[in-house]
């Protein structure tokens, strides 16, 4: 991403939030994403409670522009990051792939802030 690495996750196809203590549950605020490599690249988020599926929402993210999503969606103990499509950005060498970079991510209230935890795949 132009500009240095202001990021605080990369991720390819797949990463995923969630609490680690049980019955704990937190609110997804936001996130800023860009795509690393693809215009076009298809970033689709999913709460999860319980192990439910609650709420999918898809956004489009651009090569190295951050995009501000703001979703508010309470009462989660996971939240999963997916990337998929796209074409290769003319600056990026050609590949196509998936990754992307998270330069923000606002979720809480947490009683003790060691029950996050990240899981990039």
């Amino acid at each position: 991403m132009a500009g240095g690495s202001g990021n605080i996750a990369f991720f390819e196809q797949k990463a995923s939030v969630s609490v680690a203590r049980p019955n704990e549950k937190f609110t997804f605020f936001s996130v800023a994403a860009c795509a690393a490599w693809n215009d076009n690249l298809q970033l689709t988020i999913t709460g999860h409670r319980n192990s439910i599926e609650i709420n999918t929402h898809t956004e489009i993210l651009l090569f190295g522009k951050p995009k501000p999503i703001l979703l508010f969606l309470e009462n989660l103990d996971k939240i999963t990051l997916e990337s998929s499509g796209g074409t290769a950005h003319p600056t990026s060498g050609g590949g196509t792939w998936t990754h992307v970079l998270v330069a923000q991510l606002t979720i809480g209230p947490f009683i003790d802030e060691n029950t996050l935890s990240w899981n990039i795949t």
